[in-house]
Formats: C-alpha cells, structure tokens, sequence
C-alpha cells in the first residue's frame, strides 16, 4: 500500500493528491498557488502549556510533549475512559465530609 500526500487545490475546489494538484492550472493556463501548494497537516501557531513556546509542526509540538514524560489526551483516550464505565462508589465519608472533621479536629469550627 503506498502513502499518498494530499493538498489543497483551490481551482478545484476540493483536496486532491498531490500529484492531481500540479495539473490545475489557472484560466489563461499560468501556473497557479498549487505550484508551491499548502500540505494538510501543518497545524496553525500553537502554544505548548508546558514550556509556552509556539509551534507550527505538529511532529515539534509532540517532541516536546513526549520529552516532558506528557501525554496527550484525545478524542480517542476519551473514548476509552468512557469505556471503562464511571468511577466505583466509595465507601466512607465524602470528601465534605472529611473536609468538616478535619477542621472540627483541628479546632476551626
């Protein structure tokens, strides 16, 4: 199976692969943007939370998040939390409850 580059062809109107894209032309068949063409997946100027510089790769931002020990929660880590179905009951006190003796304990209230 070979891995194909998409982009996106504004004459066409849609994302094509890139070797379709160098084939639309303009009107008077000059050479349009699709001679240097923006290839998916360059994610926009982002902030990393942990060290708050910006990214423009998303190969740079997940470097650093993998460097820092992080783990990046998405749709798909979700998706398996819910899975596994909502936390057991505890049983005891509540956390309120643990809260209230605590300062009762220590004289607050």
């Amino acid at each position: 199976m070979s891995r194909e580059t998409y982009v996106w062809c504004p004459v066409a109107g849609a994302v094509v692969e890139k070797w379709r894209a160098a084939r639309y032309r303009g009107d008077n068949g000059a050479p349009t943007l699709l001679d240097a063409p923006n290839v998916l997946g360059v994610m926009p100027e982002t902030r990393h939370p942990i060290d708050q510089k910006f990214y423009d790769s998303r190969e740079a931002y997940n470097r650093v998040t993998r460097a820092h020990g992080a783990v990046e929660v998405g749709k798909r880590e979700m998706s398996r939390m819910m899975e596994r179905g909502s936390r057991p009951q505890l049983s005891g006190p509540t956390v309120a409850q643990s809260i209230k003796q605590a300062l009762q304990r220590d004289g607050h209230l």
